[in-house]
This record gives C-alpha cells, structure tokens and sequence, in this order.
C-alpha cells in the first residue's frame, strides 16, 4: 500500500487547459489504528498540498484519538496546537491535513455528508484505500461507496487489499475461523476471486482496474533484495503454507480519470 500511495502522489492529473497544483487527496476506509500518515510525514509525503482523511466506526476512532493524545510529540508533528482539534468523546481529530472521521460506511449518505462538512473536494484526485475493509461488507453496501465515487468525483483510485477463494479446502477453513471470531466475510460470496474483484470496479463503469494475488504480487512486483530481506526477517521454512495464504489474499486497484 506505501508504494501505492508514493505512485500516486507523483501521478501527473493535469491537463493543457487546466495545470492543476499538486493537491490530492487520500481517503483510508476503515483505517482503524493504521499509522500511515505518520509514515508519510516521516518520508516527506505528508506534504501541505495532500489532504489524509481516515474513516472508522466511533468507538474505534475514540481509542485512538485516546492513544494519541498522549502523544505529544506526534500531535506537534500533525500540526500547530491552535490549528488541531481533537476529542476523545467524539472520536475525531481534525488540523489542516489529517482528518479523524468516525463514521459508518454502509451508510454512504453519512460518509458523503462527513467528507464534505470537512473540505473534502470531489475535483482533486483521490485514492482510496480498504485494507480488509470491503469483504466484511455486505456486497450493497460496498458497491455503494464504489459507485458513489464513479459518480462524484473527477478523478480517483482506489487499491484493496482483501481475500479470495472461499471454496476450496483452505478457504472454508478460513472462512470458518474467522466466523467463529465474530467475522463474517459478508462480500467474499459475490466477489470471490480475481476476475470478481475486477469487475467490482469495471461494472461500475471505473476505466481500468486489475487483480493478482499475493503469489504474483510476491513474486512479480517486490524486488529481489526485499524478497531476500523479506525472507531472513520471516524465517520462512513451510513454503507450502505461506504459498497457500497469499493464493488466499489479494490486491486489486482501479482508476479513472475525466481530465483525459
């Protein structure tokens, strides 16, 4: 996801008629206590032209806002102390790049409505980004938030990170472990497998979109010193098994653009 979201803060969106200034946004569907932002500022991403927007349920985001108030060093990092706003309470934290939005997203009509009460701008492109976040999701409510952003914003991308396969002997398997857990995998029915996953993004009219698993992704796009890095780190002695896990996840982006 870092290498997605470094690609596309030096995608170029501008057009002959209008050069736009660099501003984009990034929007992270059930960030939970994802720490990203804090990794873009660290690698000189976070930069005053990209707005961070973070969305996930309240009492989520008010265990977080929680953990980072006592983080002075962080929160001077976010921003100037006349400029943030945080409470605990409600969950939220707001300063003029990094947004805490505790919301529900199958309610779309919220997300729309909490997105816009805080400057958030349908003609800057956007990447989204759902780390198992949509396949929780029953199938409607997902495609909600797919068609809404076909529908509002000028140009976006989206990259998700979920699993696949639920009908073979590991899948079931996974399946059953996280429902016992409490964790239902509501859209693994309707979007199964790589070809599904595409057309999650294609059927709602996005101009491209693609789909590998973790296997590929591994193999094809990680470069061979971070293989090996990778490899030492993990201590990776059942092939087999970490081969199975990743034919069992998936990472799929989409795009569109209306300034081409």
């Amino acid at each position: 996801m870092r290498d997605v979201v470094r690609k596309f803060l030096r995608f170029d969106c501008s057009t002959p008629e209008k050069e736009d200034n660099k501003r984009r946004q990034i929007v992270n569907l059930g960030a939970g206590f994802d720490t990203l932002f804090f990794w873009m500022q660290n690698n000189g991403l976070a930069t005053q032209n990209v707005q961070y927007y973070e969305l996930d349920f309240l009492p989520v985001f008010q265990r977080k806002v929680n953990a980072l108030s006592k983080q002075k060093t962080l929160l001077q990092t976010i921003g100037k102390e006349d400029a943030l706003q945080l409470n605990i309470q409600e969950g939220t934290l707001h300063s003029p790049q990094y947004n805490i939005l505790p919301t529900d997203l199958r309610d779309i009509n919220l997300v729309t409505k909490q997105l816009l009460e805080n400057k958030f701008d349908t003609q800057i492109p956007t990447l989204f980004l759902s780390e198992c976040v949509l396949i929780y999701m029953k199938p409607e409510h997902s495609q909600a938030i797919v068609k809404w952003i076909r529908n509002n914003l000028t140009t976006a991308f989206f990259s998700c990170y979920e699993q696949i396969r639920p009908n073979d002997a590991f899948g079931r398997v996974m399946v059953q472990n996280l429902e016992r857990r409490g964790c239902a995998l509501q859209g693994l029915e309707a979007f199964p497998d790589e070809n599904a996953q595409v057309r999650r993004f294609l059927d709602e009219h996005w101009e491209r979109a693609e789909c590998y698993n973790m296997n590929i992704m591994y193999h094809k796009y990680i470069d061979s010193d971070d293989r090996r890095r990778i490899e030492r780190l993990q201590m990776l002695d059942e092939w087999e098994e970490w081969n199975l896990i990743n034919d069992h996840y998936c990472i799929s982006w989409a795009m569109f653009n209306r300034n081409e």
